[in-house]
């Protein structure tokens, strides 16, 4: 298989505290999720790899805390972000509410410029029962993806990142990057197996 290019996307994962932004993170990044809760100080990143559509994507993530503590210094990433992932916890449908607070703020600092929403459900396995119509409307109205993941099953977090990045590569939503001598170091995960 042939190269033909190397890609940069960058992604930020924002919602309420608590919601699972971390977990999916660090399972990216090949990583365990603590088993008790670690708040997120400002910003946490992290890079997930991969090959879509013949092109090296390189996902550069932003773990933004969902302490309004921190609301100051939110901007400058997500300013620079391409994909921006809203999430919400399926065990507690209240923090849904956080997401439309994070969709204005999102759009008013792009300003109109263009980047690819997504509405992530995360906590799968710990879902409570709630009608989900409402959620499925609001992605829908945004023109976002909905997905629902549980961060403890490892495929579903490949799953998604291998959705953003073949997002990316068909949408044209990325930064080109010049191809450069073969790392050796890095971890390039050739296909999603759930793809």
């Amino acid at each position: 298989m042939s190269i033909s290019k190397r890609i940069t996307v960058r992604v930020a994962l924002v919602g309420a505290c608590e919601v699972g932004k971390t977990s999916i993170l660090l399972r990216a990044m090949g990583k365990p999720v603590p088993e008790k809760y670690v708040a997120t100080i400002g910003i946490d990143s992290g890079v997930y790899r991969c090959v879509q559509e013949d092109q090296y994507v390189t996902l550069k993530m932003w773990d933004c805390s969902g302490d309004d503590r921190f609301g100051a210094i939110i901007p400058r990433f997500l300013r620079d972000s391409k994909f921006v992932l809203f999430c919400f916890d399926l065990s507690r449908p209240e923090t849904f509410e956080s997401v439309k607070k994070y969709v204005e703020l999102v759009d008013s600092i792009m300003k109109g410029n263009p980047y690819t929403a997504c509405v992530v459900g995360l906590k799968k396995d710990l879902e409570v029962p709630f009608p989900k119509k409402n959620v499925r409307n609001y992605a829908e109205m945004l023109s976002a993806t909905y997905y629902e993941v549980d961060a403890s099953h490892e495929s579903e977090v490949i799953f998604l990142m291998h959705s953003i990045a073949k997002d990316a590569v068909v949408g044209g939503n990325f930064i080109l990057e010049a191809v450069e001598e073969e790392e050796e170091d890095i971890i390039v995960h050739r296909q999603c197996p759930c793809m």
